[in-house]
């Protein structure tokens, strides 16, 4: 992660004028000389790596592109073989000899020319030499002899070296297609052992036993059999390159990324998904069960014993749990047949049961009713305390305090409306009885808190439509009146004792209509569960202000606290097929849906809870499609584009005077035979019934690189021309050009020609291979509000711009970029993610990584902390800061205006010592220094 107040790059160039730029790597067995390569002819050597500057030398080739440079054994001096192509097209070896900073060529028997070499394999024991290995066949050089063996058409993309027998020289070959083969010396013997996952590297364990690495799927752990066969032993999850994301930030905290991974041989979507949810301890079923009640065998127990639940056809069930899992449970007092609108254990070992029709006393240990209550007309609404009960009948509230064996009616009021709801939850210590009372009415809608026993009117407020529960509850030290209501809004205000007044009063929407509000504990932290018939929620105070996130269940209709011997601070939450024993907690799941077309873009429709994927098939014909897919990742329609069309683009998009949303395409026609794209299409689609319908198409004179909405209609950049604009004309449903809109240089239109431009970049998801011409090209920008702009090129840096021409402040990724988008991951309550934009980027080894923007106190504080946590660790650790911009002569592209958030996060890891002079030198102690690194570790 990494954190940025803003974010200049200008290439170091040689006296040639040439810019320099690795392409590869290697190091001597012998000696600590390290070669790195680039494409361009050019070599570092590098004879001491720990003195970079004294001890490094730059080597010019004849004219020819290197593709693989590898040292050999057995030479008493560094020995290199160097595979390049010559500007003819050919394909040739040389070995180079470096002595005191030159190199001297070696006269070797080498062949002429080999048919599409890929690599070297540098032989590790006697005769010594090297492998020169092609798509159809495999050459050993030795100095004074070469022998060629060929073994069929494989492009080979890592090897390894496979110990097994002294006496041969074995090595495990892998292809871009996950063939295994071992070619073993000096027979020249070649076999396929089976297929693997596409290699990035492979490596040689122990006892047969090989790891093979892999950057576009799963990594894997291998034995190869005496049989010559392979055996998988164990899968490492790897997403791949990662192609496109999209990032949906829903209210509440829920945060849900799906990327699409993998590469042409194997693809899929990878959903990630954060939040605080329920953590599943065991499930019981029972059908339609809607309420619960948890029960202790005594008011002085800490753990729960029983639960009561109620059906959606009013039959009472009661649980104990046994070990742990529930088992039903016999208690006669309680009645079925009747909803339950309370139940509560109650002083003198004795439970509560209030149904419509009466109030019951049970015993707790033999499970008879001692005593019951009825009323004059049917009870609507009840709440109770361990020792207190208020009921609504009519427009009547009767308050009871409980004896052993038998209620007291202490008063009894007209409230002159009918109750809807009422809560006599106590506030503060005293957890036996309550002061207070909350009670909502029907026809008014107005939200009243009594005194209690006298229930004197004290305060009251308007609501904006029918309340469904209330409830009063504590978050810490600060009273709070909570009010849900039949629209699926949550009504808070805090109490003041003091003045017997409702203040603050707050309104905020959590869905369709509010079922239940129950109060529980977690971790010390006390929450209230806000139900709705679809998503449930849950309330917290925290930051002096209450928040609220959505769980990750849906269809629940109830929850309640239950405390056992192994769960803490468990609950128990119902839904229509049982109910689920769980903890809650903050949560981050991931999935896989395989698709079996490449994917290359996705894009989410938040209107019809969909997606749109446009993917390529795997055929020979590569042909593209658009998937659509629904809300868990079911593909339930296609739309085939036509033959030699290439996807490009693709937003959903809403047009001026329309209420309706669309996913709009744009493709190009890609026609062997044709330098460029001369024509494309921009598709409308609509969403009907789960189906993808063509509303309209508009042929274009070039590829569709770009789409934006803009001002209700859609902004295009078309092969790198001028920006485009095309109004929606409603009657007709169709795209209408319109020239006039569009400002040459007017910050959206050059803008999108920027985006435009970024796909000229070209790259392979197996290796990454960058042509010169498109180093300086962006492979990924986005443009934030106040035209603040993000980009990255394909020199792996990331940048950043205040405005379109002023660039201040850059960081080296090392990892070639993808895509840019805003959006986060954090554990950050809506309002404060506000105060703190962060974007996200994907590249091509699989990474997701954060950027966040700062205030600046926060970001020069943090700059601050950076500086002497760089100094203290030099110092105590022997730190070594690695630059990566060196490795491909980039001395002017050094980190401006970004904090590694990473580095910052590593300060947890450092001793004591270490962590209190760190903390010394900022002026502040340790706890606070965690304090803060942890509030930072929310924003990922």
């Amino acid at each position: 992660m990494n954190y940025r107040n803003a974010m200049q790059f200008q290439p170091t160039k040689l006296e040639t004028g040439e810019v320099l730029y690795c392409q590869g790597g290697t190091i001597c067995p012998r000696s600590s000389t390290v070669v790195l390569y680039s494409s361009q002819r050019w070599l570092r050597v590098m004879t001491d790596v720990t003195s970079y500057k004294k001890s490094s030398f730059l080597w010019r080739g004849p004219k020819m592109m290197i593709l693989d440079v590898k040292f050999l054994y057995g030479h008493s001096s560094p020995t290199m073989a160097i595979l390049f192509q010559g500007d003819n097209g050919s394909f040739g070896v040389k070995v180079y000899e470096v002595i005191d900073n030159n190199f001297n060529l070696k006269g070797w028997q080498l062949p002429d020319n080999v048919v599409e070499p890929t690599l070297l394999i540098p032989v590790h024991q006697d005769p010594y030499g090297f492998l020169i290995i092609g798509k159809e066949l495999f050459v050993y050089c030795k100095e004074q002899a070469t022998k060629t063996k060929r073994m069929g058409f494989f492009n080979i993309k890592a090897y390894g070296r496979f110990h097994t027998d002294t006496r041969k020289h074995s090595y495990l070959l892998g292809d871009h297609s996950g063939h295994l083969l071992m070619i073993e010396l000096p027979q020249l013997t070649h076999r396929i052992l089976g297929r693997i996952s596409i290699p990035s590297s492979i490596s040689y364990l122990r006892d047969t036993i090989v790891f093979v690495g892999s950057c576009s799927t799963d990594s894997q752990l291998i034995k190869i059999n005496h049989l010559a066969d392979l055996q998988v032993l164990n899968t490492y999850a790897n997403l791949g390159p990662i192609s496109d994301f999209c990032v949906i930030n829903k209210s509440g905290g829920q945060r849900k990324l799906l990327m699409c991974c993998g590469s042409n041989e194997e693809s899929a979507i990878e959903l990630f998904y954060t939040g605080t949810g329920i953590k599943p301890k065991n499930f019981t079923e029972l059908p339609n069960v809607r309420n619960v009640w948890p029960l202790k065998s005594s008011i002085l127990d800490d753990n729960h014993t029983y639960l009561v639940l109620q059906t959606l056809q009013e039959v009472i069930f009661v649980y104990t749990i046994v070990n742990d899992g529930f088992v039903a449970h016999n208690f006669s007092g309680f009645i079925s047949g009747l909803a339950t609108l309370c139940c509560q254990n109650a002083i003198y070992k004795q439970f509560i049961q209030v149904t419509p029709k009466s109030v019951r006393l049970i015993c707790s240990k033999t499970g008879l009713l001692k005593h019951i209550w009825t009323g004059k007309s049917d009870i609507d609404c009840a709440s109770a305390t361990v020792s207190q009960i208020l009921v609504a009948t009519g427009n009547y509230l009767n308050y009871f305090e409980i004896r052993d064996g038998d209620l007291l009616l202490v008063k009894e009021i007209d409230l002159g409306y009918t109750a809807a709801c009422l809560d006599i939850s106590y506030l503060g210590e005293n957890r036996h009885s309550s002061k207070l009372a909350a009670v909502a009415t029907w026809s008014e809608n107005k939200a009243r808190i009594f005194s209690l026993p006298n229930l004197t009117l004290l305060a009251e407020e308007q609501l904006s439509c029918l309340p469904r529960c209330i409830i009063l509850c504590a978050f810490g030290m600060e009273p709070y009146l909570l009010c849900g209501l039949g629209d699926g809004s949550l009504f808070s205000f805090k109490w003041k004792e003091e003045s017997f007044q409702l203040e603050d009063k707050t309104s905020v929407s959590l869905g369709r209509s509010c079922l239940t509000l129950r109060k529980f504990s977690s971790d010390g932290e006390d929450y209230v569960f806000f139900s709705t018939p679809t998503m449930p929620s849950i309330i917290f105070y925290k930051n002096d202000k209450l928040q609220h996130e959505t769980l990750n269940l849906m269809n629940i209709f109830d929850a309640c606290p239950f405390q056992c011997d192994y769960v803490k601070d468990g609950v128990v939450a119902t839904g229509n097929d049982g109910f689920v024993f769980c903890t809650l907690g903050d949560i981050a799941e991931s999935g896989k849906t395989v698709i079996a077309s490449c994917v290359r873009r996705i894009c989410h429709q938040e209107e019809t809870q969909s997606y749109a994927i446009i993917v390529e098939e795997k055929e020979q014909t590569k042909r593209h499609r658009i998937l659509l897919l629904d809300d868990q990742l079911n593909t339930s329609a296609s739309y085939k584009l036509d033959e030699h069309e290439i996807g490009l683009s693709i937003i959903s998009s809403r047009f001026a005077n329309d209420n309706r949303f669309y996913y709009c395409v744009g493709t190009s026609f890609s026609v062997p035979g044709e330098d460029a794209p001369i024509k494309g299409r921009i598709l409308v689609l609509l969403v009907i019934n789960g189906k993808l319908v063509r509303v309209t198409e508009f042929p274009t004179d070039g590829a569709v690189h770009y789409l934006k909405n803009l001002h209700g209609g859609l902004l295009v950049n078309i092969s790198h021309t001028t920006p485009r604009f095309f109004e929606w004309m409603q009657t007709v449903r169709e795209l209408n050009e319109n020239p006039d809109v569009v400002e040459p240089e007017g910050v959206e239109e050059r803008f999108s020609s920027m985006c435009s431009l970024s796909q000229k970049v070209k790259y392979k998801l197996e290796d990454i291979v960058i042509a010169p011409e498109n180093r300086n090209n962006h492979t990924a920008i986005l443009m934030m509000e106040n035209e603040v702009l993000f980009s990255s090129n394909a020199k792996y840096i990331i940048m950043s711009y205040n405005g379109l021409d002023n660039m201040v402040g850059q960081w080296y990724s090392g990892e070639f970029i993808t895509q840019i988008k805003s959006g986060t991951l954090s554990r950050l309550a809506d309002e404060d993610y506000a105060q703190v934009p962060s974007v996200l980027f994907s590249t091509t080894t699989s990474a997701m990584r954060v950027i966040v923007s700062l205030p600046d106190g926060v970001y020069s504080y943090l700059q601050n902390l950076e500086k002497k946590m760089r100094a203290a660790r030099k110092k105590w650790d022997h730190f070594v800061e690695l630059s990566g911009h060196r490795c491909i002569e980039l001395e002017n592209a050094r980190d401006r205006k970004f904090i590694d958030g990473d580095f910052l996060e590593s300060y947890m890891t450092l001793s004591e010592e270490l962590q209190w002079e760190i903390a010394n030198d900022m002026g502040i102690d340790v706890p606070t220094l965690i304090k803060i690194l942890d509030y930072l570790a929310l924003f990922h």
